[in-house]
C-alpha cells in the first residue's frame, strides 16, 4: 500500500469501520464491546500481526487515523500521521562472493567457489567491500584473559581473515561461574573483539545450525557496520579443513570443549576472497496521532500525551518466542491491540464530551517491538512542543489482568502519582507500584526528556511474543477497568491548576551482563541507525551531564575506540574502569567536541 491509500484510509475514503459505532456525540462511556472490536480487528490475521513497514501495519494506521477522524479528533500540526525512517530489511545483493584459494599436496593450485545463499551468506553487519588474505582459525574467537581463556592468544591475525565458530565453549562446572565464557559468546562481542585484534574479514561457522547451511543475512538493530566483510559459510564447505594433527573442524572443537584449551593457528597454504554486498530497504512508517484541544483559556496551551504502540511481530523472526521452524502470524491481541484499544476508547469519549481543560494528543506509536523507534523519533522531531507536555501515560500489554492485579511504572517521576493513583483508583485494583521512568516501552522515551510519565501493564504471560496471543484470551473486563483507570488518571491530571512536579528517579540497573562495572548516564536512541550513538537524553547529575555531555549529542569514539551504535558502546563499556577519566568524541550540530567524562561504579 503506497502513501495515496494510505491517506484515502484515512479521509475515509476507502476505510469501513469492522463495526459501526453510533454517532460519537450520543456515547459518553467506554464499553467492554467497543474495546473488543477494537482488539479483534488490530489482532485479526489480515493484519497479519502489524510488523513495522508492513501491508498489515499500514492497515492498522489506516484504521486507527480513520477511528480518530471519525470521533472528530483534530490532526496535529495538520496531520493524523507522523513519518519517521525506518530501515526495514537487509538482502544480499548480487555481487556476494566467496572463494578458497590454496595448493594441493602435489603443488597445483585448488580453487572452490562458493554459492551464495547455499554455501554462504554475508552477514547483516558485514561492510560492502572485498578482502583477499590468508586464514588464521580462532576456534571460537573469544578473548576472556580475566577467565583464563583466550583463543587468540598464540596466534597473530593482523591483517588476516579469521575463522571463528559459534557460541562458545561449555562451561565444565555449572558452579564456576568465574569461568562461563557465555557472556562473551555474543556474534556482536566476537566480531569487535576480531577488529580490535586486527582482522580484515571474518568468517563465522556455525556447527550447531539447523542442517547444513549458514546463517541467516537477518537484521541486527544496533549494529550495521562491523568494519569488514563478515561472512556465514555452511560446515559442508570445509571438508578441506585440518589443523596439525590432521583433525576436521568437528573434532578441533571437540577438544577445545573437552578441555577447554584453545586450539587456534594459522591454516597454511590456504587464502580466501571475499565480496560483500548488503543492500538496505529503508521506508517511511508512520506514528498516528489524534488532539482533543484543551477548552481552558488558562491551561489549553498545556499537553497530555496518551499512548500505546500498535506494531507487533508480524510473521514472526527477530523477537518471537516462537521456537517452531515454521513462520507464523504473530496477531499481538494483548501485545499490544489491548493498548491500543484503550487509546481509541479514551479518544472516543473525549472527542464527544470535549471536557477536558488541557490538550490531549492520542498517540498509536510504530516501531515499539523494534526499539522504541517511533516515539524515540517522535520525540526528536516533534510535531508539537515537547515542553508544553505536562504528562505522558503510556498504555502497553493491559489485557490480561489476572487477581485484580495492575503494575503501574513510573509512579516515583512525579512527587504527585501516588495520590493521584488512589484518588483514581475507585475500581479497587490492586496497583503494584514501581517508580522507575525507564522501561521496555515508549515512556522512555518521554521521560528522557524530563516529562512525568506513568506505564499501564498487566504483566507478562506465556502467550507473550508468540502466536498463540490471539483475541479470545483477552479479558475484556480486566482491560475496560484498566482503561477506566486510566481515563479516572487523566482526568485527576486535568482538573489540576498547577503541573506536576518532575522527578530524576535512579535508573534500575539495565540487565545486559555482568560485565558492565560502570555507567555513564546516557539514554541511547535505539532507532538511530546512523555512524555514532545519538542521544535522547542524559541522567541529572550523570557521569556524563557532568562532562558536559548533552541531548542529541552523537558519540562517534569512547575511550579511544569507535562507536558506531548499542552495539559498540556496550562493548567499550564493558572494558572501562571505574573512576578513571575516559575522552568522548561526539557530533554536536555536525561539529566534532571532545569532552571528558569520568565513569561511575555500577
Amino acid at each position: 500500500m503506497n502513501r495515496f491509500q494510505l491517506l484515502l484510509l484515512v479521509c475515509g475514503v476507502l476505510f469501513l469501520p469492522w463495526v459501526p459505532f453510533a454517532n460519537a456525540q450520543q456515547i459518553s462511556d467506554i464499553t467492554v464491546e467497543e474495546l473488543r472490536t477494537h482488539v479483534k480487528y488490530l489482532s485479526s490475521d489480515e493484519l497479519e500481526g502489524r510488523r513495522t513497514g508492513t501491508r498489515g501495519n499500514l492497515l492498522a494506521a489506516g484504521y486507527i487515523s480513520g477511528e480518530f477522524v471519525q470521533y472528530g479528533l483534530e490532526p496535529v500540526n495538520g496531520s493524523y500521521l507522523h513519518d519517521f525512517p525506518y530501515l526495514k530489511s537487509v538482502t544480499a545483493g548480487p555481487a556476494n562472493s566467496f572463494a578458497f584459494l590454496g595448493q594441493k599436496t602435489n603443488g597445483a593450485e585448488e580453487y572452490k567457489q562458493l554459492l551464495p545463499k547455499l554455501d554462504f551468506a554475508p552477514l547483516s553487519f558485514s561492510s560492502n567491500g572485498s578482502v583477499d588474505g590468508e586464514i588464521a582459525f580462532v576456534g571460537y574467537g573469544i578473548s576472556a584473559p580475566d577467565r583464563k581463556y583466550d583463543d587468540y592468544q598464540n596466534v597473530d591475525v593482523d591483517g588476516k581473515i579469521v575463522m571463528m565458530l559459534r557460541y562458545s565453549p561449555p562451561n565444565l562446572s555449572y558452579h564456576d561461574k568465574e569461568k562461563d565464557l557465555l557472556i562473551y559468546a555474543g556474534t556482536v562481542t566476537k566480531v569487535l573483539t576480531a577488529r580490535e585484534k586486527g582482522a580484515s574479514g571474518i568468517i563465522m561457522v556455525d556447527l550447531d545450525g539447523y542442517g547444513d547451511r549458514p546463517m541467516s543475512t537477518s537484521l541486527m538493530r544496533g549494529f550495521t557496520d562491523a568494519g569488514m566483510p563478515v561472512v556465514s559459510v555452511r560446515p559442508g564447505a570445509l571438508d578441506w579443513f585440518r589443523d596439525a594433527e590432521g583433525l576436521s573442524i568437528v573434532e578441533v572443537r571437540e577438544g577445545i570443549d573437552k578441555n577447554r584449551v584453545p586450539n587456534s593457528f594459522l591454516i597454511e597454504g590456504k587464502e580466501a576472497s571475499i565480496t560483500t554486498d548488503l543492500r538496505f530497504d529503508r521506508v517511511n512508517a508512520p506514528n498516528v496521532l489524534g488532539m482533543v484541544p484543551g477548552n481552558d483559556p488558562t491551561l489549553k496551551d498545556e499537553i497530555i500525551i496518551v499512548g500505546a504502540h500498535f506494531d507487533h511481530l508480524g510473521h514472526g523472526g527477530s523477537g518471537s518466542r516462537h521456537r517452531d521452524s515454521d513462520s507464523a502470524i504473530h496477531n499481538g491481541a494483548d501485545d499490544n491491540a489491548s493498548g491500543t484499544a484503550g487509546v481509541i476508547g479514551l479518544a472516543r469519549y473525549y472527542g464527544a464530551t470535549r471536557s477536558n481543560r488541557r490538550t490531549i494528543i492520542f498517540i498509536a506509536f510504530n516501531g515499539e517491538e523494534e526499539g522504541l523507534l517511533g516515539s524515540a523519533a517522535l520525540v526528536d522531531n516533534p510535531p508539537f512542543n515537547t515542553e508544553n507536555v505536562v504528562a505522558m501515560i503510556n498504555l502497553d500489554m493491559i489485557g490480561r489482568l489476572g487477581n485484580n492485579e495492575l503494575v503501574v511504572q513510573g509512579t516515583g517521576t512525579a512527587t504527585e502519582w501516588e495520590e493521584i493513583l488512589e484518588r483514581a483508583n475507585s475500581g479497587g485494583l490492586l496497583v503494584k507500584s514501581v517508580k522507575d521512568g525507564f522501561g521496555p516501552s515508549d515512556h522512555s522515551s518521554f521521560y528522557a526528556k524530563q516529562i512525568p510519565v506513568l506505564f499501564f501493564f498487566t504483566g507478562l504471560h506465556g502467550d507473550y511474543h508468540r502466536p498463540s496471543d490471539d483475541w479470545e484470551l483477552v479479558n475484556y473486563e480486566g482491560l475496560h477497568d484498566v482503561v477506566d483507570l486510566v481515563g479516572r488518571v487523566v482526568g485527576e491530571i486535568d482538573s489540576r491548576i498547577e503541573p506536576l512536579h518532575y522527578v530524576e528517579v535512579p535508573r534500575s540497573a539495565p540487565r545486559r551482563g555482568p560485565r558492565l562495572r560502570v555507567v555513564l548516564g546516557l539514554i541511547p536512541d535505539y532507532g538511530f541507525d546512523g555512524k555514532g550513538l545519538r542521544l535522547l537524553g542524559v541522567s541529572k547529575g550523570g557521569p556524563a551531564e557532568k562532562g558536559g555531555v548533552r541531548s542529541g549529542d552523537i558519540i562517534i569514539r569512547l575511550n579511544g575506540k569507535e562507536v558506531n551504535g548499542i552495539e559498540e558502546y556496550m562493548y567499550v563499556l564493558a572494558s572501562t574502569e571505574p573512576g578513571k577519566e575516559v575522552e568522548v568524541v561526539l557530533l554536536r550540530d555536525e561539529t566534532e567536541v571532545s569532552t571528558f567524562v569520568i565513569p561511575k561504579k555500577r
